[in-house]
């Protein structure tokens, strides 16, 4: 299976040309030097580019922010406009979601034999590629985002991209599922599943689980009882799926995301843990808090104001925690096990099957727990669990549900939880502002807004970033800008 074209990225160069102060995981382009590769080789360099670029400076900052996990320090300004919601483009994702996965996973299919595994990885890939595109943007290029004699693609509806990936997605696994593939992946280039395809089956699966469940506010797509029937019926993701932290190493340029940006001190520097998080984890004794944070001065864990840039010369004496960088795991999940669990325990949640949705509610938990090294739920879900599961009418259920899963998409898919929080409205947005009444009663387990003033409309949050001001609205005539970030995408229920 040999590949004889210009390509965009050998497999790792997506990946190992990051630099700790720049923005730009660079797309190592080559068009006047045709190489011949092997075609699964583009594998790899799909796999790491997608987990990069979701864990990467967007996503691990803005969306920390919006997602309120992380909060500007005082005394620095790298983060003050993000805390203001100002606006944003997330121009280095929409760069590597469209130069770099979309295109090596096309190429990877168009060069791979009808019924090679390669084609069906490499579709399920860009499938997943494509949802994370308009979850973030809502309407972009797709029908003719992929035609490289077409500068100036067409916009399409986010709603028609949902409907053919659906289509998509549904081919793909019917096509699984008959044996229409061959088990034919080299684990030596696959970082996610090491050539096993089966899980590649449950990964497919789980992902058709999600599209699905995205349009749970949308009345003309979503069907709970056509969930139900898939949950009870296909095998889901036992395994996260995930970049290893074994592939990073130690020189710069060949980290770990977050480490990588340590090395200009954006964390040490710039930010500081949102009381947000903080505070609600806190409430209950979560034991993750010893393994996302450490203690401040006082030996406690202590969280910033979220987008409070008052003097404070507590903020330079040690009275706040920090992101506990050096103790956590250094994987990259692009779908994880408890996600997925969480998924379920809404559907049965949906169908006031409340017993169901306790048992995967309870699941998906331990499942955070133990990518933790942790494995005891005593205290969020025992018997005097913070966060216990006691019979809830179906808004209590799903702010316990959407809560959980907020806590656990930490320093792990802040593009998820970015989503979801504006899928389903929790944490939900308190009302209270006043500074002294944050300070003296903090609301755990809501979101506060930002202390640093918004030029959003009053109570709203980020629903989605603009569009690239450099490499899209400024050269394709079919793009119309946003007016702000508070444009909504046709599923989310916003705030």
């Amino acid at each position: 299976m040999k590949l004889k074209k210009a390509i965009y990225s050998t497999a790792l160069a997506v990946l190992f040309s990051a630099t700790s102060c720049e923005k730009w995981l660079d797309i190592n382009h080559t068009p006047n030097n045709p190489e011949t590769v092997k075609a699964s080789s583009l594998l790899s360099g799909i796999q790491v580019s997608a987990g990069y670029t979701l864990m990467s400076w967007d996503y691990l900052f803005n969306a920390g922010v919006y997602n309120q996990y992380i909060t500007q320090r005082y005394g620095n300004s790298q983060f003050k406009k993000t805390e203001k919601f100002e606006t944003e483009d997330f121009a280095y994702a929409y760069r590597n979601f469209f130069t770099g996965q979309l295109v090596e996973a096309q190429a990877l299919k168009d060069n791979s034999e009808e019924t090679s595994g390669y084609a069906f990885v490499s579709e399920i890939m860009q499938i997943f590629v494509w949802q994370n595109v308009v979850d973030t943007w809502g309407n972009v290029p797709y029908f003719e985002a992929l035609d490289s004699k077409n500068i100036t693609p067409k916009f399409d509806k986010a709603e028609d991209i949902y409907k053919d990936l659906l289509s998509r997605i549904d081919k793909a696994i019917d096509n699984y599922n008959s044996g229409f593939y061959n088990d034919d992946i080299d684990k030596k280039v696959d970082f996610v599943y090491s050539g096993s395809f089966s899980d590649w089956g449950k990964f497919a699966n789980s992902l058709k689980l999600k599209l699905m469940h995205r349009l749970s506010n949308v009345a003309d797509y979503y069907r709970n009882e056509s969930l139900l029937d898939f949950v009870s019926n296909a095998e889901f993701i036992d395994k996260t799926a995930q970049i290893s932290e074994n592939i990073w190493e130690s020189k710069s340029t060949k980290k770990y995301p977050a480490d990588e940006y340590e090395g200009g001190q954006f964390f040490s520097n710039n930010v500081l843990p949102s009381r947000t998080l903080v505070n609600y984890m806190s409430s209950g004794n979560d034991p993750r808090l010893a393994v996302y944070f450490t203690k401040n001065n006082s030996d406690i864990y202590a969280g910033k104001l979220q987008g409070y840039f008052e003097v404070n010369e507590d903020d330079k004496t040690g009275a706040f925690s920090a992101v506990n960088l050096s103790g956590m795991p250094k994987n990259i999940p692009l779908m994880s096990v408890w996600e997925i669990d969480f998924d379920i325990a809404e559907v049965y949640l949906r169908a006031s099957n409340n017993e169901k949705a306790k048992e995967y509610y309870e699941k998906a938990v331990l499942e955070s727990l133990k990518y933790w090294g942790l494995s005891d739920a005593s205290d969020i879900t025992g018997e005097n669990g913070y966060a216990k599961w006691d019979n809830p009418d179906f808004e209590k259920g799903l702010e316990l549900i959407s809560l959980q899963r907020w806590v656990s998409f930490f320093m792990t898919q802040h593009a998820e939880a970015f989503f979801e929080r504006n899928r389903t409205g929790y944490p939900q947005l308190s009302d209270i502002t006043d500074l002294t009444q944050l300070q003296e009663n903090f609301p755990a387990g809501k979101f506060i807004m930002t202390l640093a003033g918004s030029v959003l409309p009053k109570g709203v949050l980020p629903l989605s970033p603009i569009y690239p001001e450099t490499g899209v609205a400024a050269l394709n005539p079919n793009c119309v800008q946003k007016s702000s970030m508070a444009e909504k995408i046709f599923w989310q229920k916003g705030n």
